[in-house]
């Protein structure tokens, strides 16, 4: 090599650095985007998690007042005339949970919950092939 003769960069050995280089911090950003918009939707998705937790609170204490007075109305319904007419026309019933007991073939009757108790879970329903709300 001659001294005098100074090393410099062809311009196809520049151009394709700096092609390779810009496709480096196009990728970089485009990463960097990805990673932002996804703990952005991390959080939306844990906010949305904590008001789905409050709702299912309110969904049981929901269904345990409707219960709670679902019970009262049937116990009613033994003695009230318009009580009896309310749980005869929606066909309100009580549909105790299965407990191991007699044969299957022998009927046991479901006995009411004592005041102030609830019924249990899904223990009422109408009857849903009428369409009746």
């Amino acid at each position: 090599m001659n001294p005098n003769q100074t090393n410099t960069s062809s311009p196809d050995t520049t151009s394709a650095l700096s092609t390779q280089l810009l496709i480096a911090v196009s990728l970089l950003i485009f990463l960097g985007w990805q990673v932002f918009a996804s703990a952005r939707q991390h959080l939306a998705l844990v906010r949305m998690s904590e008001q789905q937790a409050v709702l299912v609170s309110q969904a049981a204490q929901t269904e345990s007042r409707i219960q709670s007075m679902m019970t009262d109305l049937i116990r009613l319904s033994l003695s009230d005339a318009e009580a009896k007419a309310i749980v005869t026309k929606y066909r309100i019933t009580y549909n105790p949970p299965r407990q191991p007991g007699p044969a299957e073939g022998t009927q046991v009757q479901p006995e009411l919950p004592a005041p102030g108790q609830n019924f249990p879970a899904k223990a009422i329903s109408p009857d849903r092939n009428t369409g009746r709300k």
